[in-house]
């Protein structure tokens, strides 16, 4: 098992992989070592549409950055280990596990804590602070390795890597609530969290949302956003226009 909150209030604890090599070589599976999976937390159509939902902030941060895990959506049956029998199924996605991720990029993972704006290359921490600020989640730090991860690159620069977006206000998950030490009281109230120090880089990563813009909100009409609720896709998407209509606006971009 693994992570905190869900370990502690979910019906079906968040688990963690583990791929022997030798087993999965030439599979989907191969190099992936200890990936995530990323199940149900209560056994209702509720809370498994949560996880379609999370699934596509994942996918959402796939088109503005290579620098970012992948995922795969599954569909999970669940069965007693000492019957057999399924008890249930429902849609699951897995996470590529940071070794394999490393791998693919050319960088590597640090387990380092305390990084300042400084320590982070400009552009990628711009994209994933505007994206952050794009879903409506502040439930995480790149200084403090909450709901992050830094992977170093060759030539010496650090990118940040957001991962966990259940407390996202895209979501709007009825347990969701953001942490009382920040000036908001609901997670779908929206704050930027970025460092005035790459102020410069945002222009030019704004520009980057627009250019994807489209691709963004196709992901809620493909294979996967027609397994999501109608409503929860037209409520995602208004969410999405509120950021948009924000964007466009240069004395709303230089307010937020």
């Amino acid at each position: 098992t693994r992570g905190m909150w869900r370990l502690k209030n979910c019906d079906f604890p968040p688990v963690r992989l583990n791929f022997a090599n030798k087993e999965v070589k030439g599979s989907v599976w191969h190099d992936l070592d200890e990936p995530k999976l990323v199940s149900y937390c209560r056994n209702n159509d509720t809370y498994e549409q949560f996880v379609l939902q999370e699934l596509q902030l994942y996918r959402i941060y796939r088109l503005l950055t290579p620098v970012s895990h992948q995922v795969r959506l599954l569909r999970m049956s669940y069965a007693d280990s000492a019957t057999g029998k399924v008890e249930n199924t429902r849609f699951a996605f897995i996470v590529e596990d940071p070794a394999h991720m490393g791998l693919r990029v050319g960088g590597k993972v640090i387990d380092a804590k305390g990084a300042t704006p400084d320590d982070l290359e400009p552009r990628a921490a711009t994209i994933a602070y505007v994206f952050q600020y794009l879903i409506g989640n502040t439930d995480f730090s790149f200084s403090g390795l909450h709901n992050a991860e830094l992977m170093a690159m060759p030539n010496g620069v650090n990118f940040p890597i957001a991962y966990d977006f259940d407390f996202s206000g895209a979501i709007g998950a009825p347990y969701a609530a953001p942490d009382v030490s920040l000036p908001i009281k609901r997670v779908r109230d929206r704050l930027y969290r970025g460092f005035c120090q790459q102020n410069d880089m945002i222009p030019a990563v704004l520009t980057l949302f627009q250019e994807k813009k489209a691709s963004i909100y196709a992901l809620y009409s493909d294979d996967v956003g027609t397994l999501m609720n109608p409503k929860t896709v037209k409520e995602t998407l208004a969410y999405f226009d509120e950021f948009y209509a924000t964007i466009t606006s240069p004395k709303d971009v230089e307010k937020r």
